[in-house]
């Protein structure tokens, strides 16, 4: 499954980030843990061991906050618990197998809507001033003045795209422009907020989002 793929690459890139922070040396189960589930997110997605990504996710969180570590967190919980429940169910009920993959897909939708929702009732962001304060914060804030000179037209088309993302569900070619126009978002604030996790947590959705988009077709 093209979404385990995707997950277990969360989970490799997450461990290595966690290697590689001087401060954890000592500190290594986080980053063992996450390496072992991209393992078995890769190569060997059985019943019993498929649930580990779902116990690191948690386990991780105990570890450093007691709560996820913003959305991607929350992505890989949630997309490891429905594939969990996939792998686990495949055998047996094919029918609830299938309604895991669907969940994904309205999941991912209806999480990009909720952050909608979320900048809907801002009025900081509604005006633009989130925006420029986000870009503030980088060094691309005098690179490109006309980000900062069109902060509330590019919020309020931030706001729209994601109120307006569960559409994808309802047609393959509305699916296709939703997740490439995602990868770009993603992308972009990645390299220019450094909001890197995201861009891979994100796109394990995209997937299921298209496997659901087809059967809107119909």
């Amino acid at each position: 499954m093209v979404t385990a793929k995707l997950l277990g690459l969360v989970f490799f890139t997450c461990s290595l980030e966690y290697f590689s922070l001087p401060h954890l040396a000592h500190r290594l189960f986080p980053a063992w843990s996450y390496l072992l589930s991209a393992i078995v997110l890769w190569f060997i997605p059985i019943p019993l061991l498929i649930w580990l990504p779902v116990i690191s996710v948690i386990a991780s969180s105990c570890f450093f906050t007691r709560r996820f570590n913003g959305g991607a967190d929350s992505v890989m919980f949630w997309v490891g618990l429905l594939l969990a429940l996939t792998y686990t169910t495949a055998d047996s009920k094919t029918h609830f197998s299938v309604i895991s993959v669907m969940t994904i897909g309205f999941v991912g939708a209806f999480a990009y809507f909720m952050a909608g929702v979320s900048k809907l009732l801002s009025p900081q962001w509604r005006t633009g001033e989130t925006f420029q304060w986000s870009l503030s914060q980088t060094c691309f804030s005098e690179t490109f003045p006309i980000l900062r000179q069109h902060s509330r037209c590019l919020s309020l088309g931030i706001l729209l795209w994601q109120l307006s993302f569960p559409l994808a569900l309802t047609h393959r070619y509305l699916a296709i422009f939703y997740i490439v126009s995602g990868l770009v978002f993603h992308i972009v604030n990645a390299r220019v907020l450094g909001l890197s996790r995201f861009t891979l947590a994100f796109s394990c959705f995209y997937p299921a989002i298209l496997f659901l988009s087809h059967s809107g077709d119909h």
